[in-house]
């Protein structure tokens, strides 16, 4: 049995056969984990993300620096990688654990219950505008519950704007359910706690 963590996952050939390649819409997609060296490749993913947003919704996204990435990776906590063929990065996003202590004081506000040590927690997710609609969340939820559940782990966690009803859509169309709400501890904009139990 694995440890309550994500110490054990630090290579991308962990990732599931059936979602290395996943087909969608007639197009399929490579599904890794990030290492060190593309990082840059996130980042400007996230870039594109950020500037495509309107200023009033840009606090749906938490901003990522490379330390933060770099502390991510060697820390063992999963960031996913979804490629088109080509190798362009199309979706990304971070997972974490509730035994992460910089992972708990993210959803201040939500009310830990005893079996939440067992809890992955989806820090971020994020898909290429261009790209939107084409399943990739769908895609990148998958893979966090095949990780989660190789963990160890029984539920995930999302901490989503209530204005962002796109990102809160999504979750929900992939088995979560709002278990609380509350406020963002550091901007302090209303927030649901989106829960899933796998």
């Amino acid at each position: 049995m694995l440890e309550t963590g994500f110490n054990q996952i630090t290579k991308p050939e962990m990732a599931p056969p059936s979602l290395t390649t996943e087909m969608v819409r007639q197009k399929s997609y490579n599904i890794s984990l990030l290492k060190a060296g593309e990082i840059g490749d996130f980042l400007a993913l996230q870039a594109k993300v950020w500037n495509a947003l309107p200023v009033y919704k840009k606090h749906h996204i938490k901003l990522r620096t490379t330390e933060d990435l770099q502390d991510h990776i060697a820390a063992g906590m999963p960031v996913i990688a979804i490629r088109e063929n080509d190798g362009k990065l199309v979706a990304q996003g971070i997972l974490g654990s509730l035994s992460q202590k910089n992972v708990i004081r993210n959803i201040q506000g939500y009310p830990v219950r005893e079996d939440d040590s067992l809890t992955t927690v989806v820090q971020s997710l994020g898909v290429d505008p261009d790209r939107q609609g084409h399943g990739l969340s769908h895609i990148f939820l998958a893979t966090a519950k095949y990780l989660a559940q190789f963990s160890g782990h029984k539920h995930l966690l999302a901490k989503v704007a209530d204005d962002n009803l796109g990102s809160r859509a999504s979750f929900m169309k992939n088995d979560f359910y709002a278990a609380s709400s509350g406020k963002d501890p550091i901007l302090k904009h209303q927030v649901t706690y989106l829960r899933c139990d796998i």
